[in-house]
């Protein structure tokens, strides 16, 4: 039996293919299966019909970086369709990054935390990539941030 069935939505795979009408099976987090589920059993069902069906979005150029600071949750992106998201790719993001570039950003009201700066005070120690995805992380990012950097 499926968690949720998705019935009667035009699927467009990613693929570059034409959509087609289908219904899309749930399981657990993961697609079960694609196609004519008329038949099969679920625990919910969704009548998408008249709507579009679609993987999720990859924004390649975003500022989230900052963003997950303070919204961790990312609802708007989420909402947008957007799964994935590459940061960094513009030089200005919070990594790699020096202490008066920080204290520039927290001028201009970006969310920065504190503890983002220093362990210590006065020594800049998340200043580089590595550092900054594994604090994002630590915070339970809804989606997958990915860096061009």
């Amino acid at each position: 039996m499926l968690d949720l069935k998705i019935d009667g939505a035009m699927v467009i795979d990613g693929t570059g293919s034409a959509g087609s009408r289908a219904d899309v099976g749930i399981r657990g987090e993961h697609i079960a299966a694609v196609g004519d589920l008329s038949r099969e059993p679920a625990g919910r069902v969704l009548n998408a019909s008249g709507r579009v069906l679609a993987p999720g979005f990859i924004d390649m150029h975003s500022h989230s970086d900052w963003r997950l600071w303070g919204n961790r949750r990312a609802e708007s992106k989420i909402r947008q369709g957007v799964t994935t998201e590459v940061v960094g790719n513009c030089g200005f993001s919070p990594a790699p990054t020096t202490v008066a570039f920080l204290d520039d950003m927290r001028r201009f009201a970006l969310y920065i935390p504190k503890d983002w700066r220093s362990r210590k005070a006065g020594h800049v120690t998340y200043s580089d990539i590595s550092d900054l995805h594994a604090k994002i992380g630590d915070r339970g990012a809804p989606y997958e941030a990915n860096r061009l950097v």
